[in-house]
Formats: structure tokens, sequence, C-alpha cells
């Protein structure tokens, strides 16, 4: 991961509404703070090592940089990803995974219909259902959604937001279970 090992904020941790936001460690060997809770990864990603974010990169390379990372800094791991090639949820997920493997915590970042800037953010109802449908396959990563209710919120953010959710979006999609 480089010598800069970090989820330090930069600029924008000056900004009014980032005042709770600390520093992390500026590379392995640094102790985390008192009172940092978790980390971004996507901000670590971003703010050191140049990538884009995590939604230009690939499922087990995310799974493998997180696994990595949560090892050093031994605090949990925030996952943000973005949908800019499609990938979000499988990133998202894999993320959270080597962050599990490597022994701490993992949050990943949803919203409803994937609704969020640039392309659009790890997708609640798609990411909780991959997790239902396959206990086998994560069997660590557990969530307190109930997945009856998933339809309803994802229709009333489209009524409230004006978006209309595409006939072709999994999971609440007008035609996602038409065979």
């Amino acid at each position: 991961l480089g010598e800069k090992v970090a989820a330090v904020f930069g600029e924008r941790a000056k900004k009014p509404a980032m005042k709770n936001v600390v520093p992390v460690v500026r590379n392995f060997e640094d102790p985390v703070p008192p009172g940092v809770a978790n980390l971004d990864a996507v901000t670590f990603f971003f703010e050191y090592h140049e990538m884009p974010n995590l939604g230009f990169d690939r499922a087990h390379t995310i799974y493998e940089s997180v696994r990595r990372l949560a090892d050093a800094v031994r605090i949990p791991i925030e996952l943000h990803c973005h949908n800019d090639l499609g990938y979000v949820v499988a990133n998202s997920i894999e993320g959270a995974m080597g962050a599990i493997d490597a022994g701490v915590d993992a949050y990943i970042n949803t919203t409803v219909n994937g609704m969020g800037e640039r392309a659009g953010n790890a997708s609640l109802e798609e990411v909780v259902m991959a997790l239902r449908t396959r206990p086998t396959q994560f069997p660590d990563l557990i969530h307190r959604i109930q997945t009856e209710q998933i339809t309803a919120a994802s229709r009333l953010v489209s009524y409230l937001t004006g978006f209309t959710v595409q006939p072709n979006k999994a999971i609440v999609g007008a035609n996602a279970f038409a065979h």
C-alpha cells in the first residue's frame, strides 16, 4: 500500500461539516489516534494512491487492498464505492469481505435505488439481497434490513425525488423478476 497509509481527509477536514474528522495514520507504524472509530477506505485510496476511487477498480483487487489496509490499521473499514463501471455492488461486498477476513468490522455505504453522485452508489436493495440470497458465500456479512420493505422504500424514494426506477433495475424494477 505504499509509504502513506491513512485516511487523512486533507482539506476536506477543514470544512465545518467535517470538524469531527481526524487524521488516522500516516504509515503502517503510526498508531491510530484516540477517538477514531473507523477508516473510510475510498478516501484512503483516493487521497494516497492516486486511484480515482473504488468505482474504477475490480472486486478482487479491492478485496486484497482493503484486507491489507484493515490488517494494518486494525479498526473498522467503511466502504463508499461508486458505480462508474458497474462494479459497485461487487466491489462493496468484496471490500467488506477483505476487512472481515482481516479481523475488523466493515460498513458498506448504500443508497436506496443506488442514487448518488456521478454514476451512483451501491444500491441498498442489491447489496442486501446479494447477502440474503447467498448466505453461504457471505457468512460473515450481516444486515438487519427488513427485506419485505425494500420495494416500498424504493417507490417512496422514487416518488419523493422524481427519479423513475428503470424497469430493468435489479430487485425493484418492474421487469426484475419477469421471467
